[in-house]
């Protein structure tokens, strides 16, 4: 066996048993020529082509090393050559054109790891760095690097520690991910890291993807629905098509919505987003602070009060808002000019005859709005009275602002119904407000609410 040491690198020969000196031998001027069997020696060429003018290097002579083993200088200054046992070995395969480096015996183009794949390509058309699974499998144009990793996908990539790529042109990437769908990508970390279904995305800690087209990142999400996305720590999507973004959020429905923390749509094209918000039905929305849509076509809004709030009418709103509703159709020159509407609710308890305010209604600086108050009234205890009691008022007022003075004007009561003639409703003006103001009874108490519908217009 001899070889050539170019410029360029090594090139290996399978002939020259003879002295390259007495038979004409190609080679450009100052190539050396390394021969490893007899009469072995290295030869420095003295003029290009094929000639017999190989010029032996004084004391070469002796040069011997192992079979199929790449000599090198050793840290002597000397030629030299591993053993050819791993890991002291550094392996060509002229037949293959495969290199071990610590394995005597190398599968891929550069097989760098002293443990060997049980099955690899039959033509080496693979790449190993570092120590892979023992007994284990390596794909068609596959690469391995880092210690007990696995690529048995054809055209697939596996970095890092334990992760194994078993899909086609898949890549696992960090510790202990897999991926086995084909064209699907892990990264991250932790055994149930799994990029499961075709061309499928799992980034994170503990992340499964098992859904064909779907993503998952974050600590434990979970996107097992086709074309779904989990985003989020314990996010799941498990409904086709649905999407689960956010803490410990859940879409199970087919194109399903939830967003926030611990929310849930579980209705088929359903949205839910808040906290502990939950839309099960079909077409359902739910958005808040604990707020359920519970059936077909229902919409639930609330605000952060946290408040149970469930509709199970179906097709139907239900809405709850400690600051109001607020409607407006003004333009972008005066937004409140033109039809605009709120809805404000208010409550409170009185136990005596003392004139109470239920609801402040502010104003701005020029403007008008007329008000209608409705205003209801039980009663829940006291020492007189009779159980049961109850009321209820229409009180209608213009509350105009002028320049920051505030008036209520014609004020009407144009519905009374009352079991206790002692009770009452009006409305006044304090300061830049009108106020709704009750009026109870001794030794009786009485919840009171109202639902006032505002009409403002400025100037």
């Amino acid at each position: 066996m001899s070889f050539l040491l170019t410029l360029i690198g090594i090139l290996y020969g399978l002939s020259g048993t003879n002295d390259p000196s007495l038979v004409a031998t190609s080679g450009n001027q100052n190539n050396l020529y390394i021969k490893t069997n007899a009469p072995r020696g290295i030869f420095v060429k003295t003029d290009s082509g094929s000639t017999t003018n190989w010029l032996a290097v004084a004391g070469a002579s002796s040069i011997s090393g192992v079979a199929n083993q790449i000599p090198y200088f050793n840290g002597s200054g000397n030629f030299s050559s591993p053993t050819g046992v791993a890991p002291n070995s550094l392996t060509w395969d002229s037949t293959k054109f495969l290199l071990g480096i610590e394995n005597a015996t190398p599968k891929c183009r550069i097989h760098a790891s002293t443990v060997t794949p049980t099955s690899a390509p039959v033509d080496g058309n693979c790449f190993i760095f570092g120590n892979i699974v023992a007994a284990s499998t390596i794909g068609n144009r596959a690469a391995i690097f880092g210690l007990s990793t696995t690529a048995s996908g054809d055209n697939s990539i596996a970095f890092g520690a334990g992760t194994i790529a078993t899909g086609q042109n898949s890549i696992a990437a960090g510790s202990n991910c897999t991926t086995l769908g084909n064209q699907s990508l892990a990264i991250g970390s932790g055994s149930s890291t799994l990029a499961g279904g075709q061309n499928s995305l799992s980034i994170g800690t503990a992340t499964s993807v098992s859904g064909i087209n779907a993503f998952a990142q974050g600590s434990t999400a979970n996107a097992s629905g086709a074309q779904s996305f989990a985003s989020g720590a314990g996010a799941t999507a498990s409904g086709s098509n649905s999407q689960a973004f956010g803490l410990n959020t859940q879409a199970t429905a087919s194109t399903a919505h939830a967003e926030g923390l611990s929310t849930v749509a579980a209705g088929a094209s359903s949205h839910a987003g808040g906290t502990s918000s939950q839309a099960n039905g079909q077409y359902s929305f739910a958005h808040g602070n604990n707020i359920i849509a519970q059936n077909i076509g229902t919409v639930s809004l609330g605000d952060s009060q946290g408040s149970g709030l469930s509709n199970a009418t179906s097709n139907s709103f239900l809405g709850r808002f400690t600051g109001g509703y607020r409607f407006s159709a003004g333009d972008a020159v005066s937004p409140i000019f033109g039809p605009n509407i709120n809805f404000l609710q208010g409550k409170v308890l009185t136990d005596s005859n003392v004139q109470t305010t239920l609801q402040l209604i502010p104003t701005a600086t020029d403007t008008v709005s007329l008000i209608e108050a409705r205003v209801t009234a039980w009663r829940t205890g006291g020492a007189a009275g009779t159980a049961g009691d109850s009321a209820s008022y229409i009180v209608l007022t213009r509350c105009k602002n002028s320049a920051g003075t505030v008036t209520a004007n014609d004020i009407t009561q144009s519905y009374i119904s009352e079991d206790n003639v002692s009770l009452n409703a009006t409305i006044d003006a304090s300061g830049l407000d009108c106020r709704v103001r009750v009026t109870g009874d001794i030794d009786n108490v009485y919840e009171w609410n109202v639902t006032s519908i505002v009409n403002i217009m400025s100037i």
